[in-house]
């Protein structure tokens, strides 16, 4: 593992040398203001490709702010689902009909449906199940049968609720998983919950981590973060403790991501009684606390949140708190680094979520502003801060599944070059009541080509592609096939001048495609004279399709003089 860390970092030192993360105040470009709590969505809410906000008001009311092709929204109202505050809620597309739906629950409000059918066009229902103090929920297809089911953490458990997909109705399957304790406990404190075929063996697993506050024993269970390990016939035990993850410290959430690039998938904690820590997965599903060494062994606070992202898109995972704000930059050598000043604002982030939001190939952070845990501060509205490309090469792929669920949650990518091997995998609801897009996101520094990359979907089926361009989001239909790979070339310099004659931007490609920019135009080509980011989705008629986009400035203020 030590060898990839410095190859990796050999490869890639250059452009990690200059990437430096810059965000901007994007809110103008939002169709509705909100002031939201703790519930966050970034999510293509509709199948076009594109990530949409979902926006939860005052912790009550859901609006979706549709993203269309030239980067603006389109806001759609679908009500209030509960007079109760949610602290919880997961986004996918339960019944497959193409629409993600929504599901949500509070403090003993009940766990609330919306089915959402068409843009605008939704039913609300309550779900049948037991009256719950709910927190985090996720969502997985837990049985394989290629539907999605959904699983909400109980805070004064048990027991925590498990409702098994019917037809698009989510039922009430409790006795699915044996929660008790060894010792025996409440089996209270049950907050973040991440699934995740950790140990890369095929299958889907559980992970929940556990907080229960004024609980100051660590040997007390309510305190034992808990890891439900699927056998291959879909039966659960809780092996926490067998694979290292029987942490006891105050675990608020957990998140798994390769930050080490070596292929598996490895594990960052907020807590509320320690540092916050990092765990390193040795191949094997097995992890060790590696914190002390990592740079993060300094920090302890009242966090949130805690995601890992590539923000820079030099290839290595970042780390981004709330409601402690905090960015993590990763060094590529298994350590981390604050950086500081990245989302001015004269409060701290309280939660965020990730996805591209104005189609350049670099993470957005749509975030809130709010309070105590899911209170809202009316008088901070959430903001959108859009991320600067740096020059640092992107891929983003986006599955469809066949055989596994429509969403493809729980399918993994993995992509293999000078850098290693990289792994992302797709997931509906994480940390704490966050939904990001489901669209997976690789920075790539300062490489061009992507060797080989292999998607392997719940179903089991294995796809493999190989000598793939960069900057571009692939869409790839489980065993079907991927997406044209896609390119703009320019007839001059990225920059337009003001009366000039203008910049040709031309995405031809050999055969039967068609063409839609963000402009609305069809041609293979178009002619801009303002700066901007345009974008172009392919299509090959057999539902792939290819996007990609450029950057264009305008008037920059130090660039050769362009003739009219």
């Amino acid at each position: 593992m030590r060898s990839t860390l410095l190859l990796a970092a050999a490869v890639l030192g250059t452009a990690a040398a200059v990437a430096q993360p810059a965000f901007t105040n994007g809110s103008a470009v939002l169709s509705h203001s909100a002031s939201s709590g703790g519930c966050m969505a970034v999510v293509d809410m509709d199948g076009d490709g594109l990530d949409d906000i979902v926006q939860l008001e005052d912790s009550r009311n859901v609006f979706v702010l549709y993203q269309n092709a030239d980067h603006t929204f389109t806001t759609f109202d679908y009500g209030t689902v509960s007079n109760a505050g949610q602290w919880g809620w997961t986004i996918a597309d339960i019944d497959n009909n193409g629409h993600k739906d929504i599901v949500s629950g509070g403090s003993y409000d009940g766990t609330h449906y919306l089915r959402i059918t068409s843009r605008g066009v939704a039913q609300l229902t309550d779900l049948n199940g037991p009256d719950i103090f709910t927190q985090c929920m996720s969502i997985a297809d837990m049985n394989n049968d290629g539907r999605l089911d959904v699983f909400a953490c109980h805070d004064d458990g048990p027991p925590n609720i498990w409702f098994t997909n019917a037809g698009g109705e989510p039922i009430n399957n409790n006795a699915y998983i044996n929660w008790a304790t060894t010792p025996p406990s409440d089996m209270s404190g049950n907050y973040g919950s991440t699934f995740s075929d950790f140990d890369r063996d095929g299958d889907i697993d559980l992970h929940i981590s556990h907080c229960r506050q004024g609980v100051n024993d660590p040997n007390d269970p309510r305190r034992w973060d808990r890891l439900f390990v699927n056998d291959g016939n879909n039966q659960y035990a809780d092996l926490a403790a067998t694979y290292g993850l029987q942490n006891r410290e105050q675990v608020w959430t957990s998140d798994f991501g390769d930050y080490d690039n070596d292929g598996d998938l490895d594990m960052f904690h907020t807590t509320h009684s320690t540092t916050l820590q990092l765990f390193e997965n040795d191949g094997t599903g097995n992890f060790t606390d590696v914190t002390a060494s990592s740079g993060l062994s300094d920090y302890q606070g009242f966090f949130l949140q805690g995601l890992f992202r590539d923000l820079d898109n030099d290839g290595f995972l970042d780390i981004i708190t709330a409601s402690e704000d905090l960015y993590f930059r990763g060094n590529g050598d298994g350590t981390f680094t604050e950086v500081t000043g990245l989302f001015p604002a004269a409060k701290n982030m309280h939660s965020y979520a990730f996805g591209d939001l104005n189609g350049d190939g670099f993470e957005d952070v749509y975030a809130s502003y709010g309070d105590g845990y899911i209170d809202a501060d009316g008088n901070f509205p959430d903001r959108l801060w859009l991320n600067t490309p740096n020059g640092n090469h992107w891929l983003r792929v986006n599955l469809t599944g066949v055989q596994s669920n429509l969403d493809a949650v729980g399918a993994m990518v993995t992509i293999d070059g000078p850098w290693g091997t990289m792994i992302r995998e797709v997931h509906a609801g994480e940390s704490y009541g966050v939904v990001n897009s489901s669209v997976l996101h690789f920075g790539l520094g300062a490489n061009t080509v992507i060797p080989t990359l292999t998607i392997t979907w719940p179903s089991g089926q294995v796809d493999t592609y190989t000598d793939l361009g960069v900057d571009q989001t692939i869409s790839a239909v489980e065993g079907v096939c991927i997406s044209p790979n896609v390119g703009i070339s320019l007839s001059g310099p990225a920059v337009v001048c003001t009366g000039g004659s203008g910049l040709t931007l031309d995405a031809a490609m050999p055969g039967d495609f068609t063409y839609t920019w963000n402009t609305s135009a069809t041609t293979s080509s178009i002619t801009v004279n303002t700066g901007g980011t345009y974008s172009v989705i392919v299509d090959d008629g057999t539902g792939c399709t290819g996007q990609t986009s450029v950057f264009i400035a305008q008037d920059p203020d130090e660039t050769p003089t362009v003739s009219a």
